[in-house]
């Protein structure tokens, strides 16, 4: 998983608390950016298994070939062999041809078993590294994202608290204007009586 994954996943998380705070889908995009966050651990993984199974079958390969080469050099090793029984007669000169392809066969094999342990031994430590890498990054970057969803989720409480309060605030101002009204209106009657004149009152 690329740095630059993880920096776009925290962009994602931190898109802002308002936004959050009045959308409703506001944990659906979490759970989003956390599943494709995922996703690209699982995208990475699979391109590091392929190269190690690329890697495997080169040593196959290779290996199949060095087994070839012996069996050739064993098949004329044995050819030899049979010439140098049908021609004892030949004497020192091809017992020591013999003995040299002998020599030189077992030499190869011993190579070629070197070469083969070598070459497991250094498949099986790519691939332990490999696994302890990946599971140490995914558990620190797990942690992380953890630790940012963790914030804006506490962020996002306190700003659903804070508008509860505010709505709660505005709704009892509403509720006491209103109980108060026809005191007011009475009020405002009274105020106009007390404004009339005597004079106008005899007329009345």
């Amino acid at each position: 998983m690329s740095t630059k994954y993880l920096f776009a996943t925290i962009a994602g998380l931190t898109g802002g608390v308002n936004g959050l705070a009045f959308s409703p889908l506001g944990g659906a995009l979490i759970s989003k950016e956390l599943s494709s966050y995922s996703e690209g651990l699982d995208s990475d993984s699979q391109n590091r298994e392929s190269q190690l199974n690329k890697e495997n079958e080169r040593i196959i390969e290779e290996q199949k070939t060095s087994e070839s080469k012996f069996k050739e050099l064993n098949d004329k090793n044995e050819e030899t062999r049979g010439k140098s029984r049908s021609r004892r007669s030949a004497g020192d000169s091809l017992q020591s041809e013999n003995y040299k392809l002998d020599s030189e066969r077992r030499s190869q094999n011993f190579k070629l078993n070197a070469q083969k342990t070598t070459l497991e031994n250094s498949l099986k430590t790519t691939l332990e590294t490999f696994k302890t890498g990946i599971k140490e990054k995914v558990q620190t970057l797990r942690t992380e994202v953890k630790k940012i969803v963790d914030e804006e989720t506490d962020k996002l409480s306190k700003a659903l608290d804070n508008l509860k309060e505010s709505n709660k605030q505005l709704i009892q101002r509403v509720k006491e204007c209103i109980e108060n009204m026809p005191y007011e209106i009475f009020k405002e009657k009274e105020e106009d009586r007390k404004c009339k004149s005597p004079v106008a009152e005899g007329k009345s």
